[in-house]
């Protein structure tokens, strides 16, 4: 279970993350990659400053393998990679539950902002890290029903991750569970409509 508590990572841990970056980076997915620079410059920036990306080196893999089917599932056709891949392995920076919705955008935006990282690129990684688990809460349409949350959220879900582990080259069956859990979040989730802008005044 994922705790709040402070994390050291030793070296053996952070030689098996940049690895692990490394092989998911290079996978044969049909989408490119995020660049395997900027991963393992979060992944060192994290480590730095004690910051435990933890589960994200388990949604990651995850993550790329939905990104390699995304053609087959209109709602996520037009996920950015990058977006979703930075944002599943800093996911859980602040810490599992929604706790770490409150704390993980602050320690996101520390890390990305020293990567130099576009404004609009960080806010995004953030919006899904303080929204990834308002899954019976409200959400914004137009603002949150993308299609790099759906594609964070359920990377996130364990039947998905289970499935994943179990047979990792298994499209078919990756593409069917995918689409059923984004059914059943269209379905099930409370989604409100964005507040219209005021006009502007001179």
């Amino acid at each position: 279970m994922k705790t709040d508590r402070p994390v050291r990572l030793s070296e053996s841990l952070l030689a098996a993350a940049a690895t692990l970056l490394l092989m998911t980076a290079h996978a044969g997915a049909a989408e490119p990659a995020a660049s395997p620079a900027l991963l393992e410059a979060i992944q060192r920036s994290c480590a730095s400053r004690q910051f435990d990306p933890g589960h994200g080196f388990v949604v990651l893999p995850v993550a790329r393998a939905i990104l390699a089917v995304k053609e087959a599932i209109p709602e996520i056709r037009a996920a950015d990679p990058e977006l979703v891949q930075v944002t599943a392995l800093l996911h859980d920076i602040g810490g599992g539950g929604p706790r770490g919705e409150v704390s993980g955008p602050p320690k996101a935006r520390e890390v990305l902002a020293e990567q130099k990282c576009a404004p609009e690129f960080i806010e995004r990684v953030c919006r899904i890290i303080a929204t990834h688990h308002h899954l019976h809460g409200e959400l914004v349409k137009g603002l949150d029903d993308t299609p790099e949350w759906f594609v964070v959220i359920v990377a996130d879900r364990p039947q998905v991750i289970a499935q994943h582990q179990r047979a990792p080259t298994d499209e078919k069956a990756l593409t069917a569970l995918v689409k059923t859990h984004i059914a059943t979040l269209k379905r099930n989730l409370s989604w409100v409509e964005a507040a219209p802008k005021s006009p502007s005044t001179r």
